[in-house]
């Protein structure tokens, strides 16, 4: 008898427990739904690690989905590669998804999310930048490209006055957000799956926002004359876990924008 599984491959971290501790809240999220004989998670960093997770399964087949903002160097390169060191590789049909990052209804929870903070703050787009700030790396050309797309759908949507992208490890920069954009509100949207420490403060901090140690997001404050508030990650949104399973099951649809979205098919491994 066939059995499946679905396996949430995610880059994880050793410091900042919180952060795979969501990505296992997610499998547990699904495996209630009932859709697969087995889901697991597999980590970069952390337990169990891409190279072991195949062997832990009973399933003849797997889909993998790599909850990740972007194709990179981690969803192109790393997993992969350690997928491939599993004793069972070999014995179970393997399919990969689009990363999560890439699922086209990202650019609709975001806008929604901004559209909450106007409410929240009132604030009005006519009057507002937003910053969409992505990870990004030097290692891969390819990891700008989900966030620039995401702010691209978001300024044609008119979401905001102007909308620019920015990068934690990557150009332009984070810090540089102010300095680019010219409106008298700023919106930061942390394009991040993760919500550790890292990207709950990281991002702030380097706008020039004060955070509280134990604050929640969103952030707010003025910075050089200006009202700056900064969002929670994307990935803090409960409606991940849908996205999550319309990529294992192949109902996505790939690329940030609400039109001319191609059906993401899985890719044999």
């Amino acid at each position: 008898m066939k059995r499946t599984a679905l396996v949430l491959a995610a880059h994880g971290s050793r410091h900042e427990p919180a952060v795979n501790a969501q990505v296992r809240a997610w499998a547990d999220a699904i495996a209630a739904r009932a859709l697969f004989d087995d889901v697991v998670v597999a980590f970069e960093q952390g337990n169990p690690p891409f190279s072991a997770v195949l062997d832990q399964l009973t399933a003849t087949e797997a889909t993998v989905v790599p909850v990740m903002t972007s194709v990179g160097y981690y969803s192109d390169t790393v997993l992969p590669r350690e997928l491939a060191r599993n004793r069972r590789y070999a014995e179970i049909v393997l399919h990969r998804t689009a990363p999560l990052g890439t699922h086209a209804s990202l650019v609709d929870i975001i806008a929604d999310r901004v559209q909450a903070l106007y409410s929240r703050f009132a604030l009005s787009a006519d009057q507002t930048s937003l910053a969409v700030v992505g990870h990004g790396t030097p290692r891969h050309t390819r990891s700008r490209d989900a966030t620039r797309d995401l702010a691209a759908w978001l300024r044609r949507m008119r979401i905001a006055d102007e909308v620019v992208a920015a990068f934690l490890d990557d150009a332009p920069p984070v810090d540089s957000i102010l300095k680019r954009v010219g409106r008298s509100n700023v919106v930061v949207a942390p394009f991040l799956i993760g919500v550790g420490p890292h990207a709950v403060r990281d991002i702030p901090r380097r706008i020039g926002l004060v955070v509280s140690e134990g604050g929640e997001p969103p952030f707010s404050g003025r910075v050089g004359g200006r009202f700056v508030v900064c969002d929670a990650p994307v990935g803090s949104d409960p409606r991940i876990v849908d996205l999550i399973v319309e990529l294992a099951l192949g109902r996505a649809l790939e690329g940030s924008g609400p039109a001319e979205r191609p059906v993401v098919h899985a890719e044999a491994l």
